[in-house]
């Protein structure tokens, strides 16, 4: 179920949830969370955001989040950052190439080949936004 407010005093967050998700920057009815309310959501819970429209525009408490994903400013690149103790959590029937922990375990050899076209725009995208 899912809810469209940024007034966090509506919110009703199920203890008993696996994490906790929402979308940073909401541009289709255009409101954005400046300072998140991480008092909201249980310590238990890992936060998972949605930065696509909002990824090094402003300060990240990374420390504060399990999951943070947005595009990389290239279509069909996305950067993904994954907190270490949720790696290898995935269910059974995920496939390996959707599995963070295959990633992590790789050595030498990547487990598909990589959109290098992408990782090249990436590169160049950070840089400008790093200048």
């Amino acid at each position: 179920m899912g809810f469209y407010s940024t007034r966090e005093n509506t919110w009703n967050v199920a203890p008993e949830a696996d994490f906790f998700y929402y979308v940073d920057n909401e541009t289709r009815n255009g409101f954005e969370f400046n300072d998140f309310p991480f008092e909201k959501v249980p310590e238990s819970q890992p936060i998972v955001a949605d930065m696509s429209s909002s990824l090094l525009t402003k300060k990240i408490a990374w420390s504060k989040y399990g999951v943070i994903y947005g595009s990389a400013g290239v279509a069909n690149t996305s950067i993904v950052v994954v907190r270490n103790d949720l790696i290898g959590k995935h269910l059974p029937e995920t496939p390996r190439l959707l599995a963070w922990e295959t990633y992590k375990s790789a050595t030498g050899d990547f487990p598909n080949t990589p959109n290098t076209w992408g990782i090249y725009m990436c590169g160049l995208y950070l840089n400008w936004q790093m200048a």
